[in-house]
């Protein structure tokens, strides 16, 4: 009789083997993995950071003057890249943070002791996991279109500020519906009503999401040889001696190209690590692994592209505060202060012109 409640059960929560593609009991795998102490912290830092991100991304997006010296084109894009953070945070949030809930909060709350950890319908996990994908995807395909924006506007220096400034619009469109694109593949593809023990993406879509995953790797490391060589090639243009013979326009766009690679250089630097250790140590792993536990918790051990979404602000907030401290150094040393005015020395001199005018119409 047990057996036949048990069996009846599992039908009832759709996990027998013939309506699931885990030949495993999805409860048993998330009773083991509520258990696993190095899982569990590493989805706690995840989410700790990624809600650290959502808080302070925005107030950098509204302080941060980092940009104002951009192209408006180059401006676009790497706003485009702050909110596709925002997006991987939130979905990070969303899907790491309903499977901490469940392996840890509505486990302890749980009166069924043959299931205490409830399996996920891939109908309410596979759209949490895709925000967060689309997000780190998304990411990459603006770096990517940054770098495209910057070496137009390296080989055209000498006329990019005419540019048409919708150049910035459409890369970012460009970049939004590529990674549509990968998304709806992976939505495709994978099986709508299968019971998961994490929010991961089902059977069906692993190789299209890994696929994703190795392009997004490769473009990386293409991105950040592009930024690299843009950075060292205006460096170059600035220093040289016939810098002084061009016209304004070729030294402004050649300034503003070097503030730019600065900035983008180091964050693309940055998310290539988070991403090709993802990319490259967590399929290999994958490949030889057969047990579905050690499968599932590997996801969620080496997963460490959310890293970026508190690593971003943080890197922004050290460059902005830097930037302030260069200003209060100008000021200290007088490079500026000398040819300020003060308020009152200005209210002063103004007095004295008016009397001046007064003066001379008695």
């Amino acid at each position: 009789m047990t057996k036949l409640r048990d069996a009846s059960m599992d039908k009832n929560m759709g996990l027998t083997s013939s309506n699931n593609s885990y030949n495993y009991d999805i409860c048993e795998i998330g009773t083991v993995l509520s258990q696993d102490i190095i899982l569990l912290i590493c989805l706690g830092i995840k989410v700790a950071l990624s809600i650290f991100g959502v808080i302070v991304l925005p107030i950098v997006l509204l302080r941060e003057k980092l940009s104002s010296f951009f192209h408006k084109n180059a401006r676009e894009i790497f706003r485009l890249h702050i909110w596709l953070v925002l997006v991987a945070a939130f979905g990070t949030i969303a899907s790491d943070g309903f499977d901490l809930l469940r392996l840890t909060v509505f486990k302890w709350m749980s009166h069924d002791i043959t299931c205490p950890v409830f399996p996920i319908s891939s109908r309410i996990g596979l759209p949490l996991r895709l925000i967060k994908i689309f997000g780190m995807s998304g990411c990459a395909h603006a770096f990517l279109a940054s770098a495209i924006e910057r070496i137009y506007a390296t080989i055209k220096a000498h006329t990019y500020e005419e540019v048409n400034n919708n150049i910035g619009k459409i890369l970012s469109v460009v970049s939004l519906l590529a990674t549509f694109a990968v998304m709806l593949v992976v939505w495709i593809f994978s099986e709508s009503e299968v019971y998961m023990p994490m929010t991961v993406i089902p059977p069906g879509g692993i190789k299209y999401s890994l696929g994703s995953l190795y392009i997004d790797g490769g473009l990386e490391v293409l991105i950040v040889i592009i930024f690299g060589i843009l950075f060292v090639l205006n460096c170059y243009r600035k220093k040289t001696s016939t810098h002084i013979t061009h016209s304004l326009s070729f030294k402004f766009q050649t300034r503003e190209n070097v503030a730019t690679t600065a900035l983008l250089f180091p964050l693309a630097l940055l998310h290539a690590a988070f991403q090709l250790t993802t990319a490259v140590i967590m399929p290999t792993l994958l490949i030889g692994e057969t047990d579905q536990v050690k499968r599932t918790r590997l996801v969620g051990v080496l997963d460490i592209i959310p890293l970026y979404n508190a690593a971003l602000p943080l890197v922004m907030m050290w460059r902005i505060r830097a930037k302030r401290r260069k200003i209060e150094e100008l000021f200290e040393s007088n490079f500026i202060g000398r040819f300020s005015t003060g308020k009152d020395d200005a209210d002063k001199m103004k007095s004295v012109h008016f009397e001046m005018l007064e003066n001379m119409f008695k």
